[in-house]
């Protein structure tokens, strides 16, 4: 049994069938002169026009031949996040772009306090001679 097999097979062979099937999509969301968006593009939307989950049209990013396409088709849905972020036009779009992009508010730290951090920093205290600060004073 050749269990490489298992699942279904990929609905995409070339990458310009892809490739066209994207263009449908962006092209429906937008006005008849293509100028204007009628609605938002989205990762999960294209997905969902090509017939497939969010995971497995990110998965053709895998397949070297694919990379392109997906990139780009990614990258239409981030340009509309990232210019109504800059229109205020979009209720959150920073949060959008945070979770579907990797992108972070400039605005906003992240910083992360472990256990193991905090006493490094008390043994070095302790090591160096300074006394234990308190807030009473």
């Amino acid at each position: 049994m050749d269990f490489k097999r298992i699942g279904r097979p990929p609905k995409y062979e070339t990458p310009e069938q892809m490739e066209k099937d994207m263009l449908v999509y962006f092209h429906s969301l937008m006005d008849d002169k293509h100028k204007v968006w009628v609605r938002p593009p989205t990762v999960s939307g294209l997905a969902f026009h090509l017939g497939m989950s969010t995971r497995a049209l990110l998965d053709y990013n895998k397949k070297d031949e694919f990379l392109p396409i997906v990139t780009r088709g990614k990258a239409m849905c981030e340009l509309f996040l990232e210019e109504n972020a800059i229109t205020n036009k979009s209720k959150n779009p920073l949060s959008l772009l945070s979770m579907n992009f990797g992108r972070t508010e400039v605005t906003k730290q992240t910083i992360e306090h472990t256990g193991k951090a905090w006493d490094n920093i008390v043994n070095a205290r302790q090591q160096s001679g300074i006394e234990e600060e308190n807030d009473d004073d």
